[in-house]
């Protein structure tokens, strides 16, 4: 006969182990085309985050710092996730398989957040600003000329920040 210890104390362990096992990624998946061909929005996203000195691109880091900016709120976002699956645990009725949509939700929100924040570091321009040339490529396109307005890195058609998406994975 074997007896088996259980407390409160275990499912709480359970959630903070699902939130161990869990990541959030945000950039650009690597299916991420664009329209009428060309490099993928990945290859390009990497190409603008680092840079190709040999092809004339600077660096215009938009992915890292993006999610940077909003570490806190990341860090808050989790922070409340994990208090909610621990009151739902700890409720008079709670289990761990109760507190799994709290970690999830908190996972998503965490995702919104940071995709969010790198399509505004892309929509607020990063320097350096764009060259005499690229403009004059933009504004004599064969497709047709671009209307007035800023022109700003890293911003043509928008695919490339509409492209910035997240995935949660979480090992169970």
């Amino acid at each position: 006969m074997t007896v088996k210890r259980t407390s409160r104390k275990d499912p709480i362990e359970r959630v903070l182990a699902m939130l161990r096992k869990s990541r959030v990624l945000v950039g650009i998946p690597a299916e991420a085309g664009r329209d009428g061909g060309g490099p993928s929005n990945a290859v390009l996203g990497y190409l603008h985050e680092y840079g190709e000195p040999e092809r004339n691109i600077p660096a215009r880091p938009f992915l890292r710092p993006g999610v940077e900016s909003v570490g806190e709120k990341i860090v808050e976002e989790l922070q409340r996730g994990a208090q909610r699956a621990v009151a739902v645990v700890i409720g008079p009725s709670g289990s761990f398989e109760q507190a799994i949509p709290e970690v999830d939700q908190a996972l998503h929100r965490i995702g919104l957040v940071a995709q969010n924040a790198v399509r505004a570091r892309i929509s607020e321009g990063i320097p350096p600003p764009l060259s005499p040339r690229t403009i004059y490529a933009r504004l004599h396109r064969k497709k047709g000329r671009r209307s007035g307005g800023e022109m700003k890195p890293l911003i043509d058609s928008g695919q490339l920040r509409r492209s910035v998406t997240y995935v949660v994975e979480t090992r169970r």
